[in-house]
C-alpha cells in the first residue's frame, strides 16, 4: 500500500508546487 501513499504524497507536493505560482 506505500505505493498509493507515496503517489497521493508525491501529487500534493507537485499540486502544491505548482500552485504555488
Amino acid at each position: 500500500m506505500w505505493k498509493t501513499i507515496v503517489s497521493v504524497a508525491v501529487w500534493n507536493l507537485r499540486c502544491n508546487s505548482g500552485n504555488d505560482g
